[in-house]
């Protein structure tokens, strides 16, 4: 076949093997959706159970006021929130003792996500003594949020 053939032969209608490559590529795709989709739900209410305290309105003033804590700001409707949750689940066991590790539902307490100016979510901050002294935006590895908390420790 020379150069002429093959260039009007690349607009013909596709063969029987190029409808099935890419009936392939769309069951792979389609199968790598609902892989992405069956990770992010297989972290759904993760956030809560576990050792991470929830907190509310009216006792969250009174648990950060002493020490160090790391509470994880977060929503059930949130998938990265999601993602973050068994990192602050770990973080709780790591940190037992040594400083409180908390989670508060923003869609439950609205009145202090706004006090905090959270715009985003999942959103951690660590509290020295009721004070804010670092904040972390998006999902965090386990090692970052540990070291933050490590910092602040005697």
């Amino acid at each position: 076949m020379d150069r002429r053939q093959r260039r009007h032969s690349a607009g013909a209608a596709p063969t029987a093997g190029r409808k099935r490559s890419y009936v392939v590529r769309l069951l792979l795709a389609a199968a790598g959706v609902a892989i992405a989709v069956a990770v992010i739900y297989s972290f759904k209410g993760t956030g809560k159970t576990g050792l991470a305290q929830p907190l509310n309105k009216a006792d969250f003033r009174e648990r950060i006021a002493y020490g160090i804590s790391l509470v994880d700001f977060w929503a059930d409707w949130c998938p990265p929130c999601h993602i973050q949750a068994p990192i602050v689940e770990a973080l709780a066991e790591r940190f037992a003792g040594r400083a409180l590790v908390a989670k508060m539902d923003i869609d439950k307490n609205r009145e202090i996500a706004q006090k905090l100016r959270i715009s985003a979510i999942p959103t951690v901050i660590v509290f020295e003594d009721g004070r804010e002294v670092r904040r972390f935006v998006g999902v965090n590895k386990e090692i970052t949020l540990a070291q933050a908390l490590t910092e602040r420790l005697p």
